[in-house]
């Protein structure tokens, strides 16, 4: 598995510096290589194209995996400026520094990204240290990156790179550094203990001077003037690969001791000046706040949230397998279990046919479950000589308490029945028994069950002498 790199590129026109480290270290470097444009490149406007494309086969080829990349310009492609915010607040300050920035150049700021620092704050507001760069050769740059699958997070100040640099190596305090390049020369300082935000950094060019001594003590001189708390500086240490400077001429100058400072930069890398602003860049990731970077201001990164995007997508599609799984093993349980009950449905629907004829199961359990219980109770009803919902009797009850009555009595009366009417309102029973006694007995049977309107008994009416009675039975209790 690749391992994981921090990338920093330094850019300038003519070539471009890369350094790989492998920790938050300017000593943990991995790699580092430089790669530069010969004139002819130069003529053809190969230019930051092909530097970037020779950058991007480097790191293919050594197989290189980067968890953060930053990028520092190149002096060159941006302007410094010192801009007052009547702000102290830093959000205040945020959303006025392009406006502010806009009023102190007197000129139009559209085209132009802003990074800015805040360099000390008073009753009167605060003091921005403000970087300015095209929009149209950041655009390039970042553009030309990601289109090789190098998409920076941080593109800063190539000074602010390299004080990172110096702070994270360790510089005694109350020193100031300076670095000269064979194109550009640097300052910055004085450094205090634990803080990185040092009080000046400026930019010069050099020209390609082979004697960078006077011009140098003229910097530092004017830097001087425009700075109070520089005259705490105690040490000035200079970083000068070509040996363009004199150092007891700038110690005598300045009344200051001046010491020469040694980068051990790989053997890959020839010039230590763009070696420190290229480690600086990519030691970006351990600023947190107030970093300058363009990139806040223009085109801003979005590789992080796109990596967060991308998880999310692919943990809720991993969710969404894991609940399909799920749902699909639950229902081929469910399947498995509910086989047998179908079985029992199936054959409970034939048997609600065969017992509720001309109804068919609605497939409710329940419904069918008190359908079932009101016809059970309807026929039980029947068979006690019961219908209907009020408990009455049928006509069919009526008739059988009757010749029950019929039954109980005959032997012992001699009972004999000559007619039976049935209306809708009563039932008319004419006949006779032997004698009064009798007829009164046969009355009182059917007295017990039924209701009887004033029954007529009529002593020796008939041919044959026998006791003849006429009994109306209500009706009332026939069921609808």
């Amino acid at each position: 598995m690749p391992q994981e790199s921090y990338l920093g590129i330094y850019l300038s026109s003519k070539k471009a510096t890369a350094v790989c480290l492998k920790s938050a270290a300017v000593d943990a470097v991995e790699v580092c290589f430089e790669i530069s444009l010969d004139p002819g490149q130069l003529e053809a406007g190969a230019g930051l194209t092909e530097l970037v494309n020779q950058i991007a086969q480097n790191c293919t080829q050594k197989n290189l995996v980067f968890s953060h990349i930053g990028i520092a310009i190149e002096s060159s492609q941006y302007m410094q400026h010192r801009v007052h915010s009547s702000f102290t607040d830093a959000k205040q300050i945020a959303s006025t520094a392009r406006f502010d920035t806009e009023e102190a150049l007197a000129t139009d700021v559209s085209d132009v990204a802003i990074a800015y620092r805040i360099a000390s704050t008073n009753d009167n507001g605060s003091k921005l240290r403000v970087f300015t760069a095209q929009k149209e050769i950041l655009t390039g740059i970042i553009n030309t990156l990601a289109s090789n699958g190098l998409d920076p997070v941080t593109v800063e100040p190539d000074i602010i790179c390299m004080t990172r640099f110096f702070t994270n190596k360790g510089v005694e305090e109350n020193s100031m550094v300076t670095a000269i390049s064979k194109d550009n020369g640097y300052i910055f300082g004085p450094f205090e203990k634990n803080n990185d935000n040092v009080s000046t950094q400026r930019t010069f060019l050099t020209g390609g001077s082979k004697d960078n001594t006077a011009l140098l003590a003229q910097q530092i001189k004017l830097t001087f003037a425009q700075v109070e708390n520089l005259m705490q500086t105690k040490k000035l240490l200079l970083l000068d690969p070509g040996n363009t400077v004199s150092n007891d001429n700038i110690s005598e100058q300045l009344s200051l001791p001046v010491e020469t400072t040694e980068i051990n930069s790989p053997s890959d890398c020839d010039d230590p000046v763009a070696f420190t602003a290229a480690c600086g860049a990519a030691l970006s990731h351990i600023e947190k706040e107030h970093s300058i970077n363009f990139r806040n201001d223009h085109m801003p990164y979005l590789g992080k949230r796109r990596r967060l995007e991308k998880t999310i997508k692919i943990v809720c599609v991993s969710l969404c397998i894991m609940f399909i799984a799920l749902g699909a093993n639950l229902q081929f349980k469910l399947i498995k279990e509910y086989k047998p009950f179908k079985g029992l449905r199936s054959k409970f629907a034939e048997d609600y046919t065969t017992v509720m004829p001309g109804k068919k199961w609605e497939g409710k359990p329940k419904s069918a479950l008190n359908k079932l219980g009101t016809e059970l109770r309807r026929i039980q009803r029947v068979k006690k000589g019961f219908s209907g919902t009020q408990g009455k009797k049928s006509i069919v009850g009526l008739l059988t308490d009757l010749i029950s009555a019929f039954n109980k009595t005959t032997a012992s009366t001699n009972l004999k029945v000559e007619k039976i009417s049935l209306t809708s309102k009563n039932i008319r029973l004419e006949g006779n028994t032997s004698r009064r006694t009798n007829s009164v007995k046969f009355i009182d049977e059917i007295k017990k069950t039924l209701s009887i309107s004033n029954p007529q008994v009529i002593q020796g009416t008939n041919k044959e002498g026998r006791d003849t009675f006429i009994i109306t039975i209500d009706t009332k209790d026939l069921g609808s």
